[in-house]
């Protein structure tokens, strides 16, 4: 995939990411996404389940649930565990836009975001 495909998957997934409920593992994923110019609603998965799936079901009217946990144990673990949950309250919970923006970027976790981000975007500007 050339460096102006993988840009053009970003924002193409950055765009649909702007309808959903993104919920990410902590505070400085959520500020990452803010950085690179997310301005839909996101939260923590940080506090008691019960708590966060229920701001999720009052959030998600509408709209689709994008989980954005970092591709390590710990995140692959969380994104099983939140799309079990959800499901259990009838809402439907996707990770296929994260794989598509680690794909696009490159990225490992999710406060990678910025800085692949403008890496990418260096390349792309000495590719053309």
């Amino acid at each position: 995939m050339t460096p102006l495909e993988r840009k053009k998957l970003f924002a193409k997934t950055m765009a649909s990411l702007e309808n959903s409920v993104v919920v990410v593992e902590g505070k400085k994923d959520e500020r990452a996404l803010r950085n690179a110019g997310f301005q839909g609603v996101v939260l923590t998965a940080s506090g008691k389940t019960e708590s966060i799936v229920a701001k999720v079901a009052r959030l998600a009217k509408n709209k689709q649930v994008a989980l954005l946990f970092d591709y390590d144990g710990e995140g692959r673990r969380k994104t099983r565990f939140f799309k079990e949950r959800f499901l259990l309250e009838g809402i439907s919970a996707d990770d296929l836009l994260w794989k598509k923006m680690r794909v696009a970027l490159g990225l490992r976790v999710v406060e990678e975001l910025v800085s692949k981000l403008s890496e990418l975007n260096d390349v792309v500007k000495e590719w053309r």
